[in-house]
């Protein structure tokens, strides 16, 4: 069975994969458990009062999935495999004037 990844999904995992290496993120090896953290600011979406504060949880990509796309980003970057993420945090937020982006915290948990 062969699956899809959306051209859009594969440019996003290749931009966080640049800006790792960009800001010299150093690869730890297996198996040191490491710890994650996203926040993902979406943009909003026409119609959408930014004021909504629950609107931004129903639209755009669930949390989970979100953080998978990072994790599968960062593999072979920030850790050998993605198995060595112990620990996951992720937040989905209106853009604010900075616009849409994605804020990633990566550690040693030991």
């Amino acid at each position: 069975m062969q699956s899809y990844t959306p051209a859009r999904t594969v440019r996003h995992k290749e931009e966080v994969g640049w800006e790792a290496r960009r800001v010299g993120v150093d690869l730890v090896a297996a198996p040191i458990p490491m710890g994650l953290a996203c926040r993902f600011y979406m943009p909003i979406p026409k119609g959408v009062s930014p004021l909504s504060r629950h609107a931004v949880r129903l639209r755009h990509g669930d949390v989970d999935s979100l953080l998978g796309l990072v994790m599968d980003a960062l593999t072979g970057i920030a850790w050998e495999d993605d198995a060595q993420v112990a620990f996951t945090l992720g937040y989905k937020l209106w853009a604010d004037r900075d616009g849409p982006r994605t804020l990633v915290s990566i550690w040693r948990l030991v």
